[in-house]
């Protein structure tokens, strides 16, 4: 017979404690992917030249990313092996946890598009992107996602010159600016808090940064001013807006939400 085991209320207590402490200080970089894309009409075979290139690309990804602030393209071998990656993080994140987010980005695309020669995977901190073909610089509109709040705000009349004035003043501070990013906090009628975000792959000119943006804003605006909170997502741009604080605002890391969930409401794609 086998031996029973008696657990201390102490020990259950300490156990609980160490999976609480895991839940709550650990940063949720590994959450579910927004977006993703794999080219199944386009696939390499195991072991050959291209898959080792991939390898070799994927490898180095997440400490370029971190050490180059968050955004890094690279290239390795030529002609029809040649594999063409990009990766970039949101520009307010910590580099370790740019680093993660990368990684995890590796392990799910690896898993969902074995053996793919293209393939995209887009989350809440960061994307990467792989393929056979170039595709640096060009601004794409690949896997655009747009997400509303269903719950509207109040004097929603009032809001939408508002929102339409902060979201066109943040996209032209990105696209005039070196790391295509920028952050604001405001106040609606002098009370109510709001937070912006705004941002471009940096491989992208001014012009196509803003030609993406200012059609974001133009999705938000047709579907979301009325709304709480929005976000809308490309290959190219991104942008969000919230009644909550969502990015970081200081060298402490990222802001946490708000303690109560029900506050952000629900969102849908639209």
């Amino acid at each position: 017979m086998a031996p029973s085991i008696s657990t201390s209320p102490l020990l259950s207590l300490l156990r609980f404690a160490f999976l609480l402490s895991l839940s709550i200080f650990q940063p949720l970089t590994t959450a579910q992917s927004l977006y993703r894309k794999c080219e199944t009409s386009f696939n390499y075979t195991s072991n050959s030249t291209f898959a080792s290139n991939l390898n070799t690309l994927l490898a180095s990804l997440p400490s370029k990313a971190s050490f180059n602030t968050g955004f890094y393209k690279t290239t390795v071998g030529t002609n029809q092996d040649r594999v063409y990656g990009f990766v970039s993080c949101r520009g307010d994140v910590a580099p370790a946890i740019c680093r993660s987010c990368v990684a995890e980005a590796i392990r799910e695309i690896r898993q969902l598009c074995p053996n793919n020669k293209i393939a995209s995977i887009l989350y809440e901190y960061c994307q990467l992107r792989y393929s056979d073909r170039m595709f640096f610089s060009p601004m794409e509109d690949d896997g655009k996602i747009t997400l509303y709040n269903t719950t509207s705000i109040n004097n929603p009349t009032q809001f939408l010159p508002f929102l339409n004035d902060l979201l066109r003043n943040l996209s032209n501070r990105a696209a005039n600016s070196l790391g295509m990013f920028a952050t604001e906090k405001t106040k609606f009628m002098g009370s109510q808090d709001v937070y912006g975000l705004v941002q471009c792959n940096r491989d992208l000119s001014m012009d196509d940064c803003s030609r993406c943006l200012e059609g974001a804003v133009g999705d938000v605006m047709g579907c979301c001013s009325s709304s709480r909170g929005a976000r809308f997502l490309t290959a190219s741009c991104d942008l969000r807006f919230e009644l909550y604080p969502f990015y970081t605002i200081s060298d402490s890391g990222p802001t946490p939400a708000p303690r109560n969930p029900t506050s952000k409401g629900t969102y849908v794609s639209y």
